[in-house]
């Protein structure tokens, strides 16, 4: 009887360890992709930015106006927020 119990339990380690294994090797694959999405996610929005950064460059020269009336319209926003009396 002990014989069979020991065998059991056997193979129930070996058992455990190829699950073990098995999902050791899935979390560093999903670990490998995770990277790689993150570095491509990162390169993507650098070149995102940048073309938005281009454009509003462009938009800027062709009509400066009311970009600086927007600047101005939020310092004078900010400066009431952050100098107004708070009794």
């Amino acid at each position: 009887m002990k014989s069979v119990m020991s065998d059991k339990y056997r193979h129930l380690r070996s058992v455990v360890m190829e699950t073990e294994n098995s999902v050791a090797k899935s979390l560093s694959s999903v670990s490998k992709h995770a990277i790689e999405a993150v570095a491509h996610a990162k390169d993507v929005s650098t070149e995102k930015v940048v073309e938005i950064a281009k454009d509003v460059n462009k938009n800027v020269h062709r009509n400066p106006w009311p970009y600086i009336a927007g600047t101005a319209v939020a310092g004078v926003l900010a400066g009431y927020l952050l100098g107004r009396n708070r009794k």
